[in-house]
């Protein structure tokens, strides 16, 4: 009985409350009112979502009986915003085809009644570009598609563990650790599987023979599976294969390259006779070859430095002082990009080598162990992972940050579609 008396009570303070708002604060929960603490006068639930060279800007509809238009500002780069476009009140959402790629637009909404204009909405802004990004994440289970500045996701799939990832002909590949399998996601967003029988731990790919290359963990496997995913070959390579080994596909020599990060190892298996040689050990935590694409051979990154392997089998020890997280090769200009830190005073370095010339971009970033270059239209952009806050950042050919994304725990691959 107490109880019920209680909430008896409790229902008539509220029904007080509500009471003694809408009478003497009638005009303060007006959505047009500057001291309305839910709108501040302005147009709320601002979203903007980009694809390719296209902007949907969309809102929350206003409960207002006088509402006749909403007013679209635009600005473009640095300018200031101004009123771009119109339409009617009834309306919440807006579709801007008019862009031009690796230019950042900022749009805000007001609102127009018979009698009176709204303040400006919170202002959101997007740089558009021809790719969508593509990360794999380890730890989080994931695939994600992000939007070319970083800025938003566009698409998730989880429940996938993946080691690598490979982006052919406008299809994602990639290798799938829990199931042992090799997964591709089609022009549709539907994802196949084709099963591998061990767990695979990186993969790379020849565009022009259609073939992808994946290397086995359980039983020291190179597998050759088709586009398609109709497994061609299966060889068993006399070294062993674990979580860290990384294999890359030179297209100018017709060979994988294949790196041991436990044991320290540099290997080069011939795909016209099928014979593996080491070229090179005692080099600590060797990664993954970037390939000359033009010469062949390439570059790998490692604890003492940038190791390049001429297509002649040379070796030279680059940046011998730092160690070396990641690289990616310019395909436009030949240059690589590296991220790297000190060995002497820890300091941390994002920079490119130009004919193996050492040319330092960036010494404010710390923790980054991850770096993909990005081919836009007045140069050449950057993102890169700072582990430590697990973040990817999108830095453009200015050396301007215009996107970021948080809570990736695990990138292991990035990839442009």
């Amino acid at each position: 009985m107490h109880r019920r008396t209680k909430i008896k009570n409790g229902v008539i303070l509220t029904a007080s409350l509500l009471l003694f708002l809408h009478c003497s604060d009638r005009e303060r929960l007006n959505p047009l009112d500057p001291e309305n603490p839910f709108t501040n006068g302005a147009p709320t639930g601002i979203r903007l979502y980009s694809q390719r060279d296209t902007v949907v800007l969309q809102w929350s509809p206003m409960q207002v009986n006088s509402l006749r238009r909403y007013y679209i500002y635009r600005a473009v780069d640095n300018a200031a915003l101004a009123l771009y476009d119109s339409v009617a009140g009834h309306v919440i959402e807006y579709i801007d085809d008019s862009l031009v790629f690796d230019k950042q637009y900022t749009y805000a909404l007001q609102a127009k009644t018979e009698y009176d204009k709204s303040r400006l909405s919170q202002s959101l802004s997007v740089v558009p570009g021809p790719f969508d990004f593509i990360i794999a994440d380890y730890y989080n289970q994931s695939l994600l598609r992000l939007t070319y500045d970083c800025n938003r996701l566009i698409e998730f799939y989880d429940g996938f563990t993946p080691t690598d990832l490979a982006v052919v002909q406008d299809r994602i590949y990639f290798t799938n650790l829990w199931d042992n399998s090799l997964k591709m996601i089609d022009t549709s967003g539907e994802v196949h599987s084709f099963e591998i029988g061990e767990a695979p731990v990186d993969l790379a790919y020849d565009s022009s023979s259609g073939l992808i290359y994946i290397l086995g963990r359980d039983n020291n496997s190179l597998y050759t599976f088709s586009f398609d995913g109709e497994q061609q070959a299966r060889t068993t390579l006399d070294t062993d294969i674990h979580f860290y080994s990384n294999i890359s596909f030179d297209s100018v020599l017709h060979c994988l390259w294949i790196t041991d990060d436990l044991h320290h190892k540099i290997f080069h298996y011939d795909l016209w006779n099928g014979e593996l040689s080491s070229v090179a050990e005692n080099i600590i935590s060797p990664d993954e070859m970037v390939i000359d694409v033009k010469n062949g051979g390439g570059w790998i990154a490692s604890a003492q430095g940038i190791i390049h392997i001429q297509s002649s089998g040379i070796l030279d020890h680059l940046l011998s002082d730092m160690q070396i997280y990641d690289l990616s090769f310019d395909h436009r200009t030949g240059d690589v990009y590296y991220v790297a830190v000190s060995s002497n005073d820890n300091a941390w370095e994002i920079g490119r080598l130009s004919q193996n010339n050492r040319i330092p971009l960036f010494t404010n970033y710390k923790n980054i162990y991850k770096i993909q270059t990005i081919s836009e239209s007045n140069g050449t952009g950057l993102a890169i992972v700072n582990g430590y806050r697990a973040e990817v950042i999108r830095i453009n050919a200015r050396g301007e940050e215009i996107g970021m994304r948080r809570g990736l725990y695990g990138v292991m691959a990035m990839g442009l579609q």
